[in-house]
């Protein structure tokens, strides 16, 4: 079913809505965390809009080129419509629907053409969320680099999700960022990506103390079936996607949205510890605990 925005229904005396939600999912050190397919999960668990916006290029057009739309515009074109003078009102029902039933806006796969328009959204994400009032705008911005158009959309965005894998390299950098980034943005989430060296539990415990309040963290299992069905190239999968069993991508993506739409990080630490208890936080493996010397800085660990 298509989600119309509040400003295309017609009657009513309701007064204007408020701007659209808008979280940002991003990475934030080397190698692939799965960032994308994490923002994909999100938006199709909302029926919301996800768009690239990550300036070393998009990779949506080529993970789902069997159901992509030629004439669905592209994120250029929807900032374009922007300051048109019919607005975004005719672009709305021409957004490229993926499988699952969110809607999405791309970019091309290259940096040297993506960076224009990622830019440009950086300029023009408040005058956006205005125009999709009511509703929830999951930007896939790939690395987010200090002084960087990704780290830029993070700071504007209700909430930066932080896709990390449960391995030393990935989560030294975090440990490294989490003071600028607290700093930085309004809202942090952690999603851990799959196994590996240590326990969510433990990354939990660790992030807090480092930076002195409680930080929300969410197991993401690697779900190879969840991921084929979200791409599409499962026939007659929708089924099991939508069923929300514990250990998958859509309820680790159902965990985050319940999250996300609870109240701020000054409410969080007293709403949080009912919503652990639901969780099947063992979906990524206990391995190292840690001890007061890797509380300071992470270990070298073996991987797996």
């Amino acid at each position: 079913m298509i989600s119309i925005p509040d400003r295309l229904r017609g009657g009513g005396n309701q007064g204007p809505s408020p701007p659209a939600r808008c979280w940002a999912v991003g990475t934030l050190g080397p190698g692939s965390a799965g960032a994308s397919t994490l923002a994909v999960a999100m938006a199709t668990h909302l029926g919301g809009l996800v768009l690239e916006a990550d300036a070393d290029g998009g990779v949506l057009s080529a993970r789902y080129s069997a159901w992509l739309d030629e004439q669905a515009p592209t994120l250029e074109y929807l900032l374009g419509a922007l300051h048109s003078y019919a607005g975004i009102a005719n672009v709305e029902e021409r957004l490229q629907h993926l499988p699952g039933g969110a809607r999405a806006v791309f970019i091309p796969p290259d940096a040297e053409s993506a960076l224009t328009p990622v830019t440009g959204l950086v300029d023009d994400l408040e005058d956006l969320r205005q125009d999709f009032a009511g509703e929830t705008l999951v930007l896939d911005v790939g690395r987010v680099r200090p002084e960087s158009p990704a780290m830029s959309l993070a700071e504007q965005a209700d909430a930066l999700i932080a896709v990390v894998r449960p391995n030393a390299e990935s989560l030294s950098t975090l440990m490294a960022r989490l003071p600028a980034l607290l700093q930085q943005v309004r809202r942090l989430v952690v999603a851990v990506r799959g196994d590996g060296a240590y326990a969510v539990a433990d990354i939990r415990e660790a992030l807090a103390q480092q930076a002195g309040s409680r930080i929300a963290v969410v197991a993401v299992p690697e779900d190879a079936h969840g991921v084929q069905i979200l791409t599409g190239n499962r026939k007659g999968g929708w089924s099991s996607w939508g069923s929300e069993r514990p250990g998958t991508l859509r309820y680790g993506a159902g965990v985050l949205v319940m999250l996300l739409n609870r109240p701020g990080p000054e409410e969080e630490r007293a709403t949080l510890p009912a919503v652990e208890d639901e969780q099947p936080w063992g979906a990524v493996r206990p391995a190292t605990r840690f001890d007061e010397r890797t509380r300071r800085s992470w270990p070298e660990a073996r991987d797996g």
